[in-house]
This record gives structure tokens, sequence and C-alpha cells, in this order.
């Protein structure tokens, strides 16, 4: 199926490689892609150097539009401990969309390819904007040791993701941010 309601080749050649990636992962071919996108390998090269740069791409606007949605919503009504526990109250909800790809592609990028590739910096970068986010909300919240909760954190929120991307079904249920209101809980952040 092709991609022809974004307005630009990039932006479709994005899209297809978002969508492939996710579903197929990384291995998928640029032949496929560029299938998917409606455009010839030409253009696909013309726009981005390799598929590697494709999917450096693909992980850095994902993720940028995810974390926008996720950590800058309410940040005037909402205490820091709040804001934290919003993130693992949305994870259900995103899990199984369109802005869940870059994310949950970023963590698998990190463990299939090597030191050198283009992508592996742009999903270093996705879950460092998380880490930081958590530890700005532990800082403002006042933890003793805000450092080693947003590590915490992290762990906690690797894991629930991990989780609600593999169940066919969604939960209203997920116990993540019943666990990380216990952490936060027991770090004294009330």
């Amino acid at each position: 199926m092709a991609l022809k309601n974004r307005a630009s080749i990039r932006e479709r050649l994005l899209d297809a490689a978002t969508d492939l990636f996710y579903r197929e992962g990384v291995t998928v071919g640029v032949r496929e892609i560029c299938r998917h996108a409606g455009i010839s390998k030409r253009t696909l090269y013309q726009k981005f150097p390799s598929k590697d740069e494709l999917l450096a791409a693909s992980i850095a606007e994902q993720t940028r539009s995810w974390h926008e949605r996720f950590t800058t919503g309410s940040q005037d009504e909402s205490t820091p401990r709040e804001r934290i526990l919003d993130i693992f109250a949305q994870l259900d909800e995103v899990a199984h969309s369109h802005l869940w790809i870059g994310f949950s592609t970023a963590f698998a990028v990190i463990n299939g390819v090597g030191a050198d590739h283009p992508a592996r910096a742009s999903a270093y970068q996705a879950i460092e904007q998380l880490r930081d986010f958590f530890l700005l909300r532990a800082e403002e919240a006042g933890a003793g040791d805000a450092d080693l909760l947003s590590r915490q954190l992290m762990l906690i929120f690797s894991g629930a993701s991990a989780h609600a991307r593999v169940r066919e079904v969604r939960s209203q249920d997920s116990p993540a941010k019943e666990i990380a209101g216990m952490l936060l809980d027991s770090a004294g952040l009330l």
C-alpha cells in the first residue's frame, strides 16, 4: 500500500520506513520501503544517503513526536510526581499506536546494530531524553538520589513498554503506574 497522503516524498519515505521497521524489523529491504512509499530507489537515495540514515531519521522523527506529547503536557498544572506517573498511565494507550513506533524501534536498534551505525545515536538520544525527563522531575520533587530514581524509572518503563507492546489485548490494569508510584513513595516523592 503506497503512502501518498503526506505532502513530501521525504515524509512518505519516513512514514513507510517507520511502519515497516516497526512491523518487520530493521532488516526490511530498501525495495520494500520504496514500494510501500510509492517511490523509486533512486528517489530514496536522493533523500537519504543510505537505509541506515533513513532508519536514524525515522527514529529521530518518531521519538520527537513521542517526547513532545508525553513530556511537555500539563507542565503548569501537574506536580513532578503526577507528570512521571502520567507517562506510565499512557503506556497501554500508545503501545499500539504510531507514536510508539519510534521509541520501541529505538530500544531494538541499540541492541541490534553496531556501535558506528547512524541509528544508534538517534536511539540513544531518544532514550536519554526520557531519562532526562525523569531526572528533572525527580530533582524538582526533591528526591534524595534523583539519578538513581531516574534509572529505576527507566527500568520500569523499559519492561512495561516491552510488555505492553507484546500483549494482544490492551489492559487498563497495567501495573507499571502502580509500581512506579510505589517507587516514588519509597523515594519520598508524595
